[in-house]
């Protein structure tokens, strides 16, 4: 499994649905926020929009509510 840290750090996009399904391990430190915001996530190999990064925080945020 690798890091998600690690992997940005090499320049990797990440696929979104990669992150829900333990492709990669996650410190504490880890902010899924950020990472939308950096736009270093795509969906089905296409680099989201900005609008879409901000209705998936969105959508997390009143998941998490």
């Amino acid at each position: 499994m690798k890091n998600i840290q690690e992997a940005l750090s090499a320049g990797e996009t990440i696929e979104l649905t990669d992150l829900f399904n333990d492709r990669f391990q996650c410190d504490a430190s880890f902010d899924l926020t950020e990472l939308l915001n950096n736009g270093h996530v795509k969906y089905n190999g296409v680099k989201l929009t900005r609008e879409e990064s901000l209705e998936i925080i969105k959508a997390l945020r009143i998941f998490a509510a």
